[in-house]
């Protein structure tokens, strides 16, 4: 395979220049036998496609009906997707770091109402405490003043 994995989809055209490559005498013998293992498969390497057809020139000793982009025409591409990569260990940690902060976050936002109602609810408390203390201050006052007085 080529480095980009480049592959052109089998035509009739490119059968028949496989044909006559795979039975053409003069050509290199690995050559020959590339030839034949593609015509069993729906796709050809670029790459290798364009040796054969190179190499076919040379021993044929003609251009006709041998000129690549004839032959390559009305063909399709066919790439490969490339391989997924690993992540490193120090990407995971801090993905899972960044995901858990956006957790946190989109927590500290659900419950942002409620907290707004129970820190209202104790400063409510609160103040009430205050007030009962301050009548209980004011009654035990009162009480312990009139009893006081004969």
């Amino acid at each position: 395979m080529s480095p980009l994995n480049l592959s052109l989809q089998k035509t009739d055209k490119i059968c028949a220049l496989l044909t006559q490559a795979a039975a053409c005498s003069d050509l290199a013998q690995d050559l020959q036998t590339e030839a034949t293992q593609f015509l069993a498969k729906p796709e050809v390497p670029w790459s290798r496609l364009r040796a054969i057809t190179l190499e076919l020139r040379q021993c044929t000793g003609s251009t006709n009906d041998l000129l690549l982009h004839e032959v390559c025409h009305g063909s399709k591409l066919v790439l490969q997707s490339p391989q997924k990569r690993e992540k490193s260990k120090e990407l995971q940690d801090r993905l899972i770091k960044l995901q858990q902060q956006v957790d946190q976050a989109s927590y500290n936002k659900m419950v942002s109402d409620v907290t707004k109602q129970v820190c209202a609810l104790r400063s409510n408390f609160t103040a009430s405490l205050m007030q009962q203390r301050t009548c209980m201050h004011v009654f035990i006052s009162s009480r312990c003043s009139s009893s006081s007085v004969p």
